[in-house]
C-alpha cells in the first residue's frame, strides 16, 4: 500500500497497522511517500495506520481507518495484497511537533 504525506524524511522509519508493525525490509521510503506491504498478522477490521519517521518520536496517524479484510483460507503466491482493501492512505503532519490523533471515520469498499 502507498502512504502519502509530507516531511516523512528520507530514511526508513516504521509503519504499523493497528498494533501490528509492518516488515520494512522491502518497503520504499521517500520524504513524500512510503510503500509497504500490510503484515499478514494484521487483524481484520478497521485500523489506524501509524508512521514513525526515522530518528524521531513523532507518531503520524492516518485520518481515516484502513480496512484489513479477512484472509482467505488458501492464499496463493502473489495474492497477499488481495486480502486487504486496496486503498492508499494520506497522512499529514501540520504541527510537526506533537502526536496526531486518529480521526473517527472509515474507508468504504
Amino acid at each position: 500500500m502507498k502512504i502519502s504525506g509530507d516531511g516523512l524524511g528520507s530514511a526508513k522509519g516504521t509503519v504499523s497497522f493497528g498494533d501490528v508493525p509492518a516488515d520494512m525490509t522491502g518497503a520504499t521510503w521517500t520524504d513524500r511517500e512510503v510503500s509497504v506491504k500490510v503484515p499478514a498478522a494484521a487483524k481484520p477490521g478497521k485500523v489506524a495506520v501509524t508512521v514513525v519517521p526515522a530518528g524521531t518520536e513523532r507518531k503520524l496517524v492516518s485520518s481515516a481507518k484502513f480496512e484489513v479484510l479477512e484472509r482467505r483460507a488458501s492464499v496463493g503466491a502473489g495474492d497477499e495484497q488481495n486480502s486487504v482493501d486496496g486503498c492508499d492512505v494520506s497522512i499529514t503532519d501540520p504541527t510537526k511537533d506533537r502526536d496526531l490523533p486518529a480521526a473517527d471515520g472509515g474507508i468504504q469498499r
